[in-house]
């Protein structure tokens, strides 16, 4: 799978990368690497999909996934989290808690 990581001074235990299209399983107008649950694709391949991510990233957790609307709402990522929380973004100062920002055709 292909990602774009960024080039930047950051400390060696931050990461990010931001996906592409390329490389997944959904069909038709979501094809091919839809990680989003919340547009109608079928819940099943965004589930593939998203075990995919989490296989080629090597992550240790499943990333925490947000009911994501445009507002001023952010969650704290943590263990105690339930599942998808509705919120714009979240942020941890845990290790090995990855946050997603999901986006189409903005910038996080």
């Amino acid at each position: 799978m292909n990602f774009i990581r960024p080039n930047w001074s950051a400390p060696t235990n931050v990461k990010a990368v931001s996906t592409i299209r390329k490389g997944g399983i959904s069909r038709g107008v979501f094809s091919d690497f839809n990680l989003g649950l919340h547009v109608g694709d079928e819940a099943e391949l965004v589930k593939q999909n998203r075990q995919s991510l989490e296989c080629d990233l090597g992550l240790n957790h499943s990333p925490l996934w947000l009911n994501q609307v445009h507002s001023t709402t952010l969650v704290t990522a943590d263990d105690s989290l339930g599942d998808l929380p509705t919120a714009d973004g979240s942020f941890t100062n845990k290790p090995n808690i990855v946050c997603v920002v999901m986006t189409a055709d903005c910038l996080p």
